[in-house]
């Protein structure tokens, strides 16, 4: 979402600043509710750093990040055969239009093409 000079954001989403725009990311799925709870803020990733490729399992994500990073294996709750993948990362302008910055799972459902998948939210915010 852009961010308005006048109302810079806390110190501490500097890690979720980018070009005047804050990441968020808004989802809260009841298996984690206890994680969630725990931490005051909580940083969400796509289970890689930068550069390098997501990790496909647990072990290889805490691997990856360390003993201090908490990991939750996630592989039960999913539907069997879905494969792994990063979150749709979109941009919201200043005057609310919507661009696709990154596909993955959120989009996959709407096929090759991407406009589809803008078009349905679009919709939903009631055709911005």
């Amino acid at each position: 979402m852009p961010v308005r000079a006048d109302a810079w954001p806390s110190p501490w989403t500097g890690p979720a600043l980018r070009d005047g725009h804050l990441l968020l990311f808004g989802a809260h799925w009841r298996p984690l509710s206890p994680l969630l709870t725990g931490f005051p803020r909580l940083c969400v990733s796509s289970v890689n750093r930068t550069g390098r490729p997501p990790a496909d399992t647990a072990a290889r994500a805490t691997a990856m990040f360390g003993p201090g990073i908490p990991v939750v294996d996630a592989d039960a709750l999913r539907h069997p055969g879905t494969p792994h993948a990063a979150t749709t990362m979109l941009r919201i302008g200043s005057g609310g239009d919507l661009a696709l910055v990154r596909r993955g799972a959120q989009d996959r459902a709407h096929g090759p093409d991407p406009d589809l998948y803008l078009a349905r939210l679009r919709a939903a915010q009631g055709g911005r």
